[in-house]
């Protein structure tokens, strides 16, 4: 994996693969960089600072995935600092402000606050064909370290297709940021806006967003693309349910006979399933669609699942195993 560069005490020179990396060695650096952080004045170092933080950060759900699912950020807030001439900063600062109160239940009486923001891992994927010049980032950077001020972000709109809720932080406030198994604890719930006021509704779980880094989502199928069969009357509902990734393959063989890969299938929100389906056999009426065939496959695998109770060639993994089953 890419060169990591990381700092001593006395210079910029020190090099470190990140692949070499241990989840306590990671944390270790994560440590010695911020206090290193808070001291420094010289403008150069802070940027490479902020990058070696901000890098652990987004390639800790690559490096650790079944060791790590959270950030987790310890503050003591002081509500009574003013950001000046900075208005971006003085809104994130409001916003900290309101969401205190809010998780709170009253107007804080205290103007310093002790509290710990535990947030899925971010990250960041690049999607499409460099030949075609279509990269792009898929960005879920909600921790990240700003050289310029410098500060602290941290978005609570709990989504990258949302506006960003964020708040800011000041290094001073910052107690330590470290990797940890978030599902032993609370996370941090997130934010939704309406007006002057400020709903709190819960984070996906780790194994959801870990499907979401996978690039799995629901397939683009209109009601005309599937097919009302005798005896198949629930397949659409099980079409609708499933997602498929756009980096991991589910693959049809070349006689187009059978199907094999993996599928996610959200019955209830909250209960994620993961399919690794082998060889499944797709039936001869079912073999010469158009269009979306691929997803309506995929849903016909769930259906002989959850309906049939089939499950000759499948496995089926639930909660932390979903994350151990992709990893690998």
């Amino acid at each position: 994996m890419f060169l990591l560069l990381t700092m001593n005490t006395q210079s910029l020179t020190e090099k470190v693969y990140l692949d070499t990396l241990t989840i306590e060695t990671a944390n270790e650096f994560l440590d010695g960089r911020l206090k290193r952080f808070k001291l420094e004045a010289d403008e150069e170092k802070l940027e490479l600072i902020a990058l070696d933080i901000n890098e652990i950060l987004t390639e800790a759900i690559n490096l650790f995935p079944t060791q790590a699912s959270a950030v987790e950020v310890n503050t003591y807030i002081d509500l009574d600092t003013k950001l000046l001439d900075k208005p971006m900063l003085n809104l994130g600062r409001e916003r900290l402000k309101r969401y205190l109160e809010a998780a709170y239940g009253t107007d804080i009486s205290e103007r310093k606050v002790t509290h710990t923001f535990t947030m899925l891992l971010p990250y960041t994927t690049k999607t499409g064909s460099r030949e075609r010049k279509r990269i792009r980032e898929r960005d879920h950077r909600n921790v990240v370290l700003n050289h310029t001020d410098p500060y602290l972000t941290i978005d609570l709109s709990g989504s990258d297709t949302n506006p960003n809720w964020d708040i800011v932080l000041l290094p001073e406030e910052v107690h330590s940021i470290r990797l940890v198994r978030g599902s032993d604890r609370d996370f941090t719930k997130t934010v939704k806006e309406t007006g002057s006021r400020i709903e709190f509704k819960s984070t996906e779980t780790p194994w959801s967003h870990y499907l979401s880094f996978c690039r799995f989502e629901k397939p683009n199928v209109s009601k005309s693309d599937i097919p009302t069969l005798l005896n198949m009357g629930l397949l659409g509902e099980y079409v609708n349910k499933i997602r498929l990734s756009k980096s991991i393959p589910f693959t049809i063989n070349p006689t187009r006979t059978h199907v094999s890969g993996f599928v996610s299938y959200q019955a209830y929100p909250g209960e994620e399933m993961l399919y690794l389906f082998e060889k499944i056999r797709v039936p001869f009426r079912l073999r010469d669609l158009a269009g979306a065939r691929k997803a309506i496959w995929a849903g016909y695998c769930v259906y002989k699942n959850q309906v049939k109770r089939d499950t000759f060639g499948m496995t089926i993994y639930r909660a932390e195993d979903i994350i151990k089953a992709l990893s690998k």
